[in-house]
């Protein structure tokens, strides 16, 4: 049974299948969470639920009302993953910002060195984003080309943006009325790993 960490907004449980799946959920001090009914996270959790069932999940909801997220609020997920010690961090947000990227490392990297796994959505922008460009980190993206068989995927070597995983979860996604976007395809990465 894989534990595993959602860095993200708020899940609502009561939009699960298996609520049972999702354990603490922490909400740091000052955020007003997301619309919980299909928010980034509980669509997550959903994508999870229905391509793996090897896991329990804590959530570190951080994103706001207003789809923001605070920088120091991430750190503070990376720290809360540090001491919990997950198998998978799943990031579905992240900053654009070098001076935000000098601050998160140090954080990441030590969570890698205890040997948990990082899946990070690529930026659906295309925008060279932090942590999604650390070698420390698994950076995924959807199969934009649609090229792929359902559910395969390619391993990128030299992504110019850090990209590791493509990845083709469409099906899935379609299955449960949800756009095809990268935010979406960590997830895919992750139960694969699963």
């Amino acid at each position: 049974m894989h534990r595993i960490v959602l860095i993200d907004g708020s899940v609502d449980k009561d939009e699960l299948i298996h609520p049972n799946r999702i354990g603490d959920i922490v909400l740091p001090s000052g955020i007003k969470p997301t619309s919980i009914g299909r928010s980034h996270a509980t669509t997550i959790a959903r994508i999870l639920e229905n391509l793996t069932d090897n896991y329990l999940m804590d959530n570190y909801a951080i994103l706001q009302s207003d789809n923001s997220a605070d920088i120091q609020h991430l750190m503070q997920g990376l720290e809360y993953c540090i001491e919990k010690k997950p198998d998978i961090v799943i990031i579905s947000l992240g900053s654009a910002q070098p001076v935000d990227g000098l601050d998160m490392y140090p954080l990441v990297r030590l969570l890698r060195s205890k040997g948990c796994v990082i899946f990070v959505a690529q930026s659906n922008n295309c925008l060279l984003t932090f942590p999604a460009s650390f070698s420390e980190v698994i950076t995924v993206q959807r199969d934009y080309s649609e090229s792929l068989q359902p559910y395969s995927f390619y391993i990128e070597t030299k992504h110019p943006l850090g990209v590791d995983i493509t990845i083709n979860c469409k099906k899935t996604l379609e299955k449960m009325l949800i756009s095809y976007r990268n935010i979406f395809a960590s997830p895919g990465a992750a139960s694969m790993y699963c």
